[in-house]
């Protein structure tokens, strides 16, 4: 199950998603246009999941958001769900999904060895 809402009100525009994946329940949150966060809750029965987000479902619509098709908003990465499925996917990518990474590949660390030592330069530290 993966349903999807939206809240637009004045300067709001959020998005809300939540998806339940046997005993643990998936929520992704943020302003709509952005990937938003993901939080992964783990519970003590399939039941007791789906109780819960049914519950933050129903609290969210009191709060006034309205329910949008489910794949409007990106909702949990594809490797979460594979992972929490206990299958791994070729391609990992990283669970946390506010902003985007910028990291560049590792690079060796520059040669020092034509650097002076410490005095040498003539100043004394």
């Amino acid at each position: 199950m993966i349903e999807c809402y939206e809240f637009i009100s004045g300067n709001h525009a959020k998005f809300w998603t939540v998806e339940t994946i046997e005993n643990h329940y998936i929520v992704t949150y943020g302003k709509i246009g952005t990937k938003g966060a993901t939080q992964v809750k783990t519970m003590e029965s399939q039941e007791a999941a789906r109780m819960a987000a049914s519950k933050m479902i129903r609290q969210k619509k009191d709060k006034g958001y309205i329910e949008v098709s489910a794949g409007k908003h990106p909702g949990a990465d594809p490797s979460l769900r594979a992972s929490l499925l206990g299958r791994q996917e070729e391609e990992s990518r990283p669970v946390s999904r506010r902003g985007s990474s910028t990291r560049r590949p590792s690079q060796p660390p520059p040669d020092v060895s034509d650097f002076p030592e410490r005095g040498e330069r003539g100043i004394d530290l």
